[in-house]
């Protein structure tokens, strides 16, 4: 995607990440700093305007302003730290909320705000100090303790991590809500103690609970994997793909989300779902920040793309060709709209739009891809390879290219060479259907249809449902 803007820090998806690289000296002086009766602590400065997008400048100003208005209220402190959160500006945040917190000691959610946004900063030891008296002033917290047990994971204490991930589920079975949070981390816990039987069970009970969780498939085929269930491993494992934490909501998290103006944030947001495979989610957040800054070609670029993959070709091509008149000499666009193009059938358009992108750009390795492509569409096979190995040379994880190259090789005849392609893109990418396919197909072409159907079965059981699978299946069917 064009211009990927570096990715604001995710306090959730950060927790399985992070490694102690605190001092025992920091977590007491961390403790000591946001106890009530201390000195009390300043108040984070605004930003300055030049350095905020104006929106998010007018929204911190106006909560920066209460803040100092309301100096003894905690919730006025707390808003002004939520406003900061939201909007990227972590360290920050972390300093309003410990104001918060030693105004109001008793309300757990500020420390909780603060300990999170200390682990997003890599104060892990004062983050585990915190919520560890979180947790034993409010046990029966679901979000804290899922929190702990997250942290505590990543930290390689399964056993110690084990007993808050019990403590979601019996919360969750009391209020008779969901609970798949809690049964994926306990079998992660399982996982982990060498138990796979055990995480088996629970993993399998979250997947009951939210069939769409995607981390409970992701651990639940690394369970099938440690007990040799390979196929169905895979098949979960697949299904796991991008898997994220999900933190249990917590009393702030709805004023939160409503608190993210930033553009920044916002596009991140949307490429996290274009990524995903949500491009319909993607398409409103794009829409919105393009109203905003109608010339912004980052924006254009992955609104097109959004609108492209929901269907919408005609207005994928009107951004794509603004994002071209706006700067163009950019080539992501120009290789943007040589693949609206393809999809399209206008094979002879994409051939132009890659052409110019490589004009711009010799050594891209994605510009390389895309004329491989077009060239294959237009049946110059010849020449795609030369493209497609081009691309490999300038990026050897190009993994697309090698799938294409495979396909290429397999049509010039050329089913050794063909064989390797895919032989190298099923142990690269063990996870994507494309290379047991493609080895289907390659045995196909040299009369080996015992070495097909295994490399079919090896497909389905990654993806059941691929059309491209599926048609596989019917044809060897056929050949019966």
């Amino acid at each position: 995607m064009l211009g990927r803007t570096p990715p604001a820090i995710n306090p959730a998806a950060t927790i399985r990440r992070l490694r102690v690289r605190s001092v025992p000296l920091l977590l007491a002086l961390f403790v000591t700093a946001c106890r009530p009766g201390q000195a009390e602590l300043p108040l984070p400065a605004l930003p300055p305007a030049e350095s905020l997008d104006p929106a998010v400048h007018a929204l911190l100003a106006e909560h920066h302003a209460r803040a100092v208005a309301a100096p003894e209220e905690a919730a006025a402190q707390g808003s002004y730290g939520l406003a900061l959160e939201a909007n990227g500006l972590l360290p920050e945040a972390a300093r309003a909320f410990a104001r918060a917190a030693a105004l109001a000691p008793a309300e757990p959610a500020w420390r909780y705000h603060e300990a999170v946004l200390r682990l997003a900063c890599g104060e892990t030891a004062a983050a585990r100090g915190a919520l560890e008296e979180l947790a034993r002033a409010h046990p029966d917290e679901p979000w804290i303790r899922q929190r702990l047990g997250d942290l505590l994971l990543g930290l390689g204490e399964f056993e110690t991590a084990r007993p808050h991930f019990v403590r979601v589920v019996e919360l969750a079975a009391r209020a008779g809500e969901g609970g798949s949070e809690g049964y994926t981390g306990l079998g992660a816990c399982e996982l982990a103690l060498g138990r796979p039987s055990e995480a088996l069970k629970a993993l399998e009970r979250a997947i009951a609970l939210d069939p769409s969780y995607r981390s409970a498939h992701y651990q639940l085929g690394l369970a099938y994997r440690e007990l040799g269930r390979r196929e169905e491993a895979e098949r979960a494992l697949a299904r796991g793909l991008l898997a994220q934490p999900r933190p249990l909501p917590d009393p702030l998290t709805t004023e939160l989300r409503r608190l993210t103006v930033g553009p920044a944030a916002r596009l991140q947001l949307a490429l996290q779902f274009l990524e995903a495979g949500r491009p319909e989610r993607a398409v409103r957040i794009l829409e919105a920040l393009n109203k905003g800054a109608p010339e912004d070609i980052v924006v254009l670029n992955n609104l097109g793309l959004a609108l492209q993959r929901v269907g919408e070709l005609p207005r994928a091509q009107e951004c794509l060709q603004d994002a071209a008149r706006l700067a163009p000499d950019e080539p992501e666009t120009w290789l943007n709209l040589a693949e609206l193009a393809l999809a399209q059938n206008t094979s002879a358009r994409a051939l132009e739009h890659a052409e110019r992108a490589l004009e711009l750009a010799p050594d891209s390795a994605r510009a390389h891809l895309v004329r491989g492509k077009v060239r294959a569409r237009q049946r110059k096979f010849a020449e795609a390879a030369g493209d497609l190995e081009a691309a490999l040379t300038l990026d050897p994880r190009e993994h697309q290219a090698l799938a294409e190259l495979g396909d290429v090789r397999l049509a010039l005849g050329t089913h050794e060479a063909a064989r390797e392609a895919f032989r190298r893109l099923a142990e690269e990418r063990p996870q994507d259907p494309a290379g047991a396919l493609g080895l289907a197909r390659v045995a196909l072409a040299q009369a080996a249809p015992d070495e097909a159907h295994r490399q079919l079965a090896a497909a389905r059981a990654l993806a059941p449902e691929d059309p491209a699978v599926v048609a596989l299946a019917r044809e060897l069917e056929a050949r019966r």
